[in-house]
């Protein structure tokens, strides 16, 4: 592990796979560059690291940024000997945009490609995505969850502007992109959530985003501290303001979409929440009673199904939702 404070052309990848493969690895295939930002998650980022390090492609560098973090995490990373591995540390805690946009400064990569230091990488995901970026400067792929849920598929095998106006759309797990389309849109930093979903939708303006349907990502839906996870428990002002990703792009959704996406991210765990009524009032007043209800139903639908899914497989359906 080393500490730290030219566009690809469509070169053969298969030229990167190492000696487990059984063919030669040589110096045209591309290297690529992996971003794994981290903050305080000394027993998780071994696992994200373990995963790139499996892949079947070997032509690798891989930047973790660490935020400032007060636990082990320097030791966890150290404990890898691999010299591709670069660790770098920012003085202060500056938040994960800004630990992505370090590593992308930092990558010498023709190709950059991004990991959660809570998340993992199925070995074959840097070979099956390269092959798309000799026609495309972005691929995604699919990803799935703990349970096996895989994310929706976008239409006609792209990810477009459409699709990313109907909501977030996988992580940057997903994603591998050439470098400079990287560095010229790079992750705002302004943005306390959404940087993503954010990312997506400007390349998405200037580029198209070819769609890999094979789910090369796993991610953890766990109850571990996440952005996701602390919603429930910030008020009704500050959940506003972690959401300006929506209100950055109002123009692109539409007025239509914009109250809806803006009311979905309200009532996001709302179950859970404890100040239920006023994030009701709330939605309501600055977005519509028509688009709670939707929403409101739409979640019951869901929650519905799940449990009957349940049903067919042993578990037990509530007496109140049984016929």
């Amino acid at each position: 592990m080393k500490t730290e404070t030219a566009m690809w052309d469509g070169r053969d990848v298969s030229a990167g796979r190492g000696a487990d493969s059984g063919e030669p690895r040589e110096a045209a295939a591309p290297l690529v560059s992996v971003v794994i930002p981290t903050f305080n998650r000394a027993g998780r980022v071994a696992n994200a690291l373990r995963s790139v390090l499996a892949q079947t492609y070997t032509n690798l560098e891989i930047l973790v940024v660490d935020d400032a973090s007060t636990d082990r995490t320097a030791d966890a990373v150290g404990s890898f000997a691999d010299p591709r591995i670069r660790y770098l540390r920012h003085g202060s805690n500056r938040g994960g945009a800004a630990a992505r946009n370090t590593g992308i400064r930092a990558a010498a990569g023709e190709v950059i490609a991004f990991l959660d230091d809570d998340d993992e990488w199925l070995p074959q995901k840097v070979e099956e995505q390269l092959r798309w970026l000799d026609r495309f400067d972005a691929v995604v792929c699919a990803s799935t969850d703990s349970r096996g849920a895989i994310t929706p598929r976008p239409r006609g095998g792209r990810l477009t502007l459409n699709e990313l106006r109907h909501g977030p759309w996988g992580g940057t797990g997903v994603l591998m992109a050439k470098a400079g389309l990287i560095r010229e849109t790079l992750f705002d930093e302004e943005l306390a959530r959404g940087q993503d979903w954010d990312l997506f939708i400007r390349i998405a303006l200037k580029r198209e985003i070819a769609y890999l349907d094979k789910p090369l990502l796993r991610y953890d839906a766990g109850v571990h501290d996440r952005i996701t996870n602390r919603l429930s428990r910030v008020s009704v002002r500050e959940m506003a303001h972690q959401l300006r990703v929506i209100e950055k792009h109002r123009p692109l959704f539409g007025e239509k979409w914009f109250h809806r996406r803006m009311c979905e991210a309200l009532l996001y765990d709302f179950g859970r929440r404890k100040d239920r009524a006023g994030v009701l009032v709330h939605a309501a007043r600055s977005h519509g009673w028509l688009n709670v209800v939707r929403i409101l139903m739409m979640r019951l639908r869901e929650r519905i199904r799940r449990v009957t899914a349940r049903g067919a497989t042993g578990w037990r359906i509530p007496k109140a939702l049984q016929p």
